[in-house]
């Protein structure tokens, strides 16, 4: 596991709550240079710190960063504060100093936001190549765009109708295959003739089919890959990450990025219909390029100048990864509801991490929808789950599981969560998305009361335990 992906805020918020004290505290100015800095003092009473860091310099050779710096604390009344206090408090900072809008602010300028709010979003994984150096690996094929149509049938027949599919590996080569290239159409599961099949069929039965696209990586195994066009790192070389698909995945910088999205942007509009994923949008860096440096700042703009373009052309935008600078501008979300898998191997998460809390959740619901995408291979308790955290449902799925990293769910797999998600979320509590969250606590373990800033209470019980 690299530390370093710990060390990476998704917000500018930090709060400390405890039986004598509760705060929080946000960085008004200068968020693009401040940090959180949180230790433990192992001595007889093992106390935990927390405060904000402002930059100036992040080496001691670098230029002063100019601009103010604000940092704005607010002190609350411990037996009413908490972490949902806080999440309020920075809810209402976005929406009045950051642009951050409800569902009906939104639906003012384009109607179809509420569509994708309430609408039952999947992936369909098609194909990868097996992850090599060189980018050059077997090609796995999963899902052709034929049996992308299979399953979304499957679906509507099941009842879920208001359907929003993101492919995975349309583009050429499959899934992270050659980027920055996307075209030509992935010829492996069909070409661009059954693509355009599928997005026609999409059209008449109401299912929006988006893109699922990456603006962030570079293989060399691209026709348009250029070390001209990546992130440089302070020492003079090029920032790479580990291999995917397409081989070692460098890091495009966001202002020639911009570049590759302006040409294919049109093209792909003309294909896809009304949704854009835009995968793997890593935190804001800089880049010491000498035709192209950028500081952190000029970094955010310019990938925050990409999502508007997507959005603007497109209608309704999701990440992969939700970082604060740009909740004004997304309408969808991964969040993270527990730590597993390899990333709990981490020390960050192993000293300092025992219980994930819905923070962001209050924060963003009624403004973006979100989904966790381990509850859906827990069938009704994983319904239930999305239920209690406000989450709208989600699946990924493909025809036909392969081998490797990606390795998918059929839609059999996760038909129970689905039929079960789509009617608590998507019908009988479907209202709920449109009103603002005032708080979620589980009462004991799997059971969660779930309480709506218009007064709505839900009491949820995952478990098979009777609450006391």
């Amino acid at each position: 596991v690299q530390e370093q992906w710990a060390s990476k805020s998704n917000f500018n918020c930090i709060g400390m709550h405890t039986p004598k004290r509760s705060w929080c505290a946000m960085v008004t100015e200068g968020d693009c240079d401040a940090e959180a800095v949180i230790r433990s003092c192992w001595e007889e009473e093992q106390t935990t710190s927390i405060h904000i860091g402002l930059v100036y310099r992040w080496e001691k050779s670098d230029e002063l960063i100019t601009g103010n710096r604000t940092v704005r604390y607010h002190l609350l009344n411990p037996p009413e504060g908490g972490w949902s206090a806080m999440a309020r408090i920075y809810r209402r900072f976005l929406r009045e100093e950051r642009n951050l809008r409800t569902w009906e602010e939104k639906a003012a300028e384009n109607p179809s936001v509420k569509t994708f709010a309430s609408s039952f979003l999947l992936k369909i994984f098609q194909g990868y190549k097996k992850a090599t150096l060189d980018g050059r690996g077997d090609y796995q094929s999963c899902t052709s765009f034929q049996e992308a149509g299979h399953i979304l049938a499957q679906m509507r027949a099941d009842g879920i109708r208001n359907l929003t599919a993101e492919l995975v590996g349309w583009n050429d080569q499959g899934h992270d295959g050659t980027y920055p290239s996307r075209f030509p159409v992935n010829g492996i599961e069909g070409g661009e003739d059954d693509l355009r099949q599928l997005l026609d069929w999409g059209k008449a039965n109401n299912c929006c089919i988006g893109v699922h696209d990456n603006y962030y990586d570079a293989y060399r195994v691209s026709q348009d890959f250029n070390l001209d066009d990546l992130v440089v790192l302070r020492d003079g070389t090029h920032w790479r990450n580990i291999p995917w698909a397409g081989g070692f995945a460098y890091k495009l910088c966001p202002l020639k990025a911009i570049e590759h999205l302006k040409r294919d942007l049109p093209r792909l509009r003309e294909l896809f219909q009304g949704h854009y994923y835009v995968d793997a949008l890593g935190a804001f860096n800089s880049c010491h390029s000498h035709e192209h440096p950028t500081n952190r700042q000029e970094f955010l703009n310019a990938t925050r100048e990409m999502l508007r373009l997507i959005r603007e052309t497109f209608g309704t935008l999701s990440v992969e990864i939700p970082f604060a600078p740009y909740y004004d501008l997304i309408d969808g979300t991964y969040i993270t509801a527990e730590i597993s898998g390899i990333i709990a191997d981490a020390p960050f998460y192993q000293r300092f991490v025992d219980e994930v809390v819905p923070f962001l959740p209050i924060v963003l619901h009624n403004s973006v929808r979100y989904h966790v995408m381990s509850w859906s291979r827990a069938g009704t308790t994983g319904a239930l789950k999305s239920l209690a955290w406000g989450a709208m449902p989600f699946v990924e799925v493909c025809a036909r599981p392969v081998a490797g990293a990606h390795q998918m769910p059929v839609y059999e797999d996760v038909r129970a969560f689905a039929g079960t998600a789509h009617q608590l979320c998507g019908v009988n509590y479907q209202d709920l998305q449109y009103k603002d969250l005032h708080d979620i606590q589980q009462v004991q373990p799997g059971s969660y009361h779930t309480h709506y800033a218009d007064g709505t209470e839900l009491l949820v019980n995952t478990s098979e335990n009777q609450v006391k």
